[in-house]
């Protein structure tokens, strides 16, 4: 089950990215400039804030086990959003959302590994976490990069948000429990 979460913290990473990474050329296929991929990275971290509120009301109204597959789908939800908009209103909302996700899924998933680790193993697996959550983003960024490149920036955007799909489906409440 630590595995399966593990890669839940490595796909937060993976679906962060592409609110720095991917944020100049949205911005430039929607014809705006700069300010709008500051904007969107701004409105990403703003989500993010905004997610540290929800977290607590939502933790005793559903459990940590839905926040870490829910909030990895608002990430995907917030990507796939941004990708098929061409307004940049609700791109910077969408880029939000995404922000809201990232926050619930981190820290509920973090939370979740910290309490299923045995004590004289915690450290090491603290140390898996970090690579994967930090050594996800190089490899989701040349991807991403790439695919912007040769298909379009809407494509890396899916890209992106498709194994941040699967991975909440593998972190779901159901499938947790069972093991």
């Amino acid at each position: 089950m630590l595995l399966v979460l593990l890669l839940g913290i490595a796909a937060v990473g993976v679906g962060v990215d592409p609110a720095v990474t991917l944020a100049p050329a949205l911005a430039e296929q929607l014809g705006a400039g700069a300010a709008l991929a500051g904007w969107m990275a701004s409105c990403f971290g703003i989500g993010a804030g905004v997610g540290f509120l929800l977290f607590g009301p939502l933790h005793r109204a559903v459990g940590i086990e839905c926040l870490g597959s829910g909030g990895l789908l608002l990430i995907a939800g917030g990507l796939v959003l941004a990708g098929g908009t061409d307004n940049a209103p609700l791109t910077l909302i969408a880029f939000g959302v995404s922000g809201i996700g990232m926050t619930l899924a981190f820290t509920s998933i973090t939370t979740q590994i910290q309490n299923r680790s045995p004590d004289e193993l915690r450290g090491r697996i603290m140390a898996l976490w970090f690579v994967g959550f930090v050594g996800a983003r190089p490899f989701a960024a040349g991807l991403s990069g790439w695919i912007t490149d040769t298909i379009g920036v809407t494509a890396a955007l899916v890209g992106v948000a498709l194994p941040v799909v699967v991975v909440a489906y593998l972190c779901r409440p159901s499938y947790l429990a069972s093991s």
